[in-house]
């Protein structure tokens, strides 16, 4: 999303239409129960996650996928989620 959003203010849409016939995009529907799950747990621990972040999370969860990212404290907290930390520093 946020290179597709960097391509359209560029004004470079056909490589916006270019970069996007070779992602398969993933519906969010199915997962937007487990989305309201995680944000009320989230809450309740007193924990504050951007609702974007809870839902690519809760989409991981659903999908049964790995989520691989650096930024595990926006997503240690999702409970099912399964996380991997490639990046080494």
């Amino acid at each position: 999303m946020e290179l597709n959003a960097v391509l359209i203010r560029q004004k470079n849409t056909a490589l916006v239409d270019r970069v996007l016939e070779d992602i398969n995009m993933i519906p969010i529907s199915s997962s937007l129960k487990i989305f309201a799950k995680c944000k009320a747990h989230l809450r309740k621990i007193g924990k504050i996650v951007d609702d974007a972040d809870i839902l690519i999370g809760a989409t991981a969860i659903d999908n049964k996928f790995i989520m691989v990212t650096e930024n595990i404290k926006h997503f240690e907290n999702l409970p099912g989620i399964t996380l991997e930390n490639w990046v080494k520093r």
